[in-house]
C-alpha cells in the first residue's frame, strides 16, 4: 500500500482496544473497506461479545499496552500500514495509576513501536474532548485551538496523551494524527456511561427484571452527542486523510441537555418509567456545557455525522433488549 493511498483494499490495519465499544465498530468499518484487521487485547482466553459477528475475520494479539516489549513485538509481527490507537482506561473502573499507565505510557509505547518499522505506519490516536474541560464562555463552541483545561483525572491523562501524540506527529518520521471525539453513544456502550445506563435500566424493566425506574444523577449538563458509528468513520478518515501533527474535533456541533437524553429514551420504553435522582457524587469536576466545532474535520477530512440522535438512542435500547433478552450479558 502506497503511503498516499491508505484506503487501498488489503491494507493491514492494527486496532488497539479492538474489543471495546468504539474499537469493535471501527473493526467493522475497516473490514467493510477491504482492510485486513488485527488488534490488541489483554485477554484472548475467551470470545469477545462485541466481536462475535466478525471474530473469524480478525487476528487478536494478547498485549498489555503498558508493556513496552509486548507492544514492540506485536507491532513488528503485525507490520500494519495504519495503527488506530483506541486502547484507553476511562477512570470509571480503573485505578488512577493504571489509567495513567494505559493512556500515557501505553501511547508512548505504541508510537515508539510504530517508529521502529522499516515502513512506518500512519498512526491515529483517539483522544477525547475531556481534555478541553469547560470553555470560558459556556455558549462558545470548542475548536482545536481551544486551550486544554481538564477537570478530571481522565481528562488530564488524555491531555498528556494528546500532547505526546502531536509532538510525535511533528517530529517522528511517520504520520501521527489525533482525533478528539466528543461524547458518543450507541450499541455496545458500557452501562457505566449515561445513555447506556438508562437504556439498560429500561430494558430490564421491560422484561420484569428491574423496577420501572430510571436512576440518574445530574441532568442539567449539556453535551455534544454523536453516534459511535459516525465517530469511527471519523477515525478512519482522519487516519487516511489527516495531516501529521494535526488534531481534529469529531463532534455534532449540537448541545443536548442530559435530561433530553433521558426523556427520549423513556419515550421509547414499552413500560412507564419513573425518573428519580440519585447521588451524583463529587460535582467539583463537572463541566456544565461542552459543545464542539468540527469544521476542520468537515473541510479537511470530508467527515460529518449522519445518524440522528433519536436513531442512535433507539438502536442502543434495542441492543440492550437483545442482550438482556437472550441472556448474553456477562
Amino acid at each position: 500500500m502506497a503511503p498516499s493511498d491508505e484506503t487501498t483494499p488489503g491494507a493491514r490495519v492494527l486496532i488497539t482496544g479492538i474489543t471495546g465499544f468504539a474499537g469493535s465498530h471501527l473493526a467493522e468499518t475497516c473490514l467493510a473497506a477491504g482492510c485486513s484487521v488485527s488488534g490488541f487485547s489483554r485477554d484472548t482466553s475467551h470470545p469477545h461479545p462485541n466481536l462475535e459477528r466478525i471474530s473469524d475475520r480478525l487476528e487478536i494479539l494478547q498485549v498489555d499496552i503498558s508493556d513496552e516489549a509486548q507492544v514492540r513485538s506485536a507491532v513488528a509481527k503485525a507490520k500494519p500500514h495504519v495503527i488506530f490507537h483506541l486502547a484507553a482506561a476511562t477512570g470509571a473502573q480503573d485505578p488512577l495509576k493504571e489509567m495513567f499507565n494505559t493512556n500515557i505510557i501505553g501511547s508512548l509505547n505504541v508510537l515508539e513501536a510504530a517508529g521502529t518499522l522499516r515502513q512506518p505506519p500512519r498512526v491515529l490516536v483517539a483522544s477525547s474532548s475531556a481534555l478541553y474541560g469547560a470553555p470560558e464562555l459556556p455558549s462558545e463552541k470548542i475548536v482545536e485551538e481551544t486551550s486544554p483545561n481538564p477537570v478530571s483525572a481522565y481528562g488530564l491523562s488524555k491531555a498528556a496523551q494528546d500532547a505526546v501524540a502531536l509532538r510525535a506527529g511533528r517530529r517522528q518520521g511517520n504520520v501521527v494524527i489525533v482525533a478528539r471525539a466528543f461524547n458518543h453513544t450507541g450499541p455496545r456502550e458500557h452501562p457505566h456511561f449515561l445513555a447506556s445506563k438508562v437504556a439498560r435500566q429500561i430494558a430490564l424493566a421491560e422484561i420484569g427484571e428491574g423496577p420501572p425506574r430510571i436512576l440518574i444523577g445530574r441532568m442539567d449538563a449539556i453535551r455534544d452527542f454523536s453516534d459511535v458509528r459516525d465517530i469511527v468513520e471519523g477515525y478512519y478518515l482522519a487516519a487516511t486523510r489527516g495531516k501529521s501533527g494535526e488534531a481534529y474535533n469529531l463532534a455534532s456541533g449540537n448541545g443536548v441537555r442530559i435530561q433530553s437524553i433521558v426523556e427520549r429514551l423513556r419515550d421509547l420504553a414499552a413500560v412507564k418509567m419513573e425518573v428519580l435522582s440519585e447521588d451524583a457524587g463529587d460535582r467539583k469536576a463537572d463541566v456544565p456545557c461542552q459543545v464542539g466545532d468540527a469544521s476542520k474535520a468537515r473541510t479537511e477530512l470530508g467527515w460529518s455525522p449522519k445518524i440522528p440522535l433519536d436513531q442512535t438512542l433507539a438502536d442502543l435500547l434495542d441492543h440492550w433488549r437483545v442482550i438482556l433478552g437472550t441472556g448474553l450479558e456477562k
